[in-house]
């Protein structure tokens, strides 16, 4: 019976630490865009909301849902966003964001031998972990610079961060 229980706790544990990875990616890279937002709006105006179905946490700037896939950055006065290079600024800092902790993720990966064993994780299971971030982040990055309308989720029908700069460079280069 305590096989059973112990079983149970690892397969909890295990579905936590991947919510948690999922949730901690998204609000990486919706912390890019927020970046790229204050850097050249000069503004804290804005709320993240983290994955989608139901709400989990919410707060002023913060919103968690249950399902961590997905992510939004909401700036509160869009009318701030008034020129190509500021909405390039916040567009591009996601994805920014995304490709700066996949290089460490990459960095952590080729280093993972040396990580060696602990009594609380075994260096498969540290090299499952790190594997499923990297993994995770790539879709993450690849689904946010591909140009496409996103087809589920809190984003189901806006536009990709690929697709919107792809947009404002096209309209951009006429106004030239």
């Amino acid at each position: 019976m305590g096989i059973v229980f112990a079983y149970i706790f690892e397969v909890i544990l295990f579905a936590i630490i991947l919510w948690l990875v999922g949730s901690v990616s998204v609000f990486i890279h919706e912390m890019g865009h927020a970046i790229g937002y204050m850097i050249t709006v000069k503004s804290k105006g804005w709320q993240i909301i983290i994955g989608s179905g139901k709400r989990l946490v919410g707060a002023k700037q913060f919103v968690v849902n249950l399902l961590p896939v997905g992510g939004l950055f909401l700036p509160t006065d869009e009318g701030r966003l008034d020129s190509t290079r500021k909405k390039l600024s916040t567009l591009v800092g996601g994805p920014l964001a995304t490709l700066l902790l996949l290089l460490v993720l990459v960095l952590l990966r080729m280093n993972i031998s040396n990580l060696g064993e602990t009594s609380i994780i075994s260096a498969e299971t540290s090299e499952f972990f790190i594997n499923f971030v990297l993994y995770y982040n790539l879709f993450m990055f690849i689904s946010a610079v591909l140009p496409f309308p996103y087809l589920f989720g809190v984003c189901k029908g806006l536009e990709s961060d690929g697709l919107q700069i792809w947009k404002l460079l096209k309209q951009n280069g006429k106004n030239e």
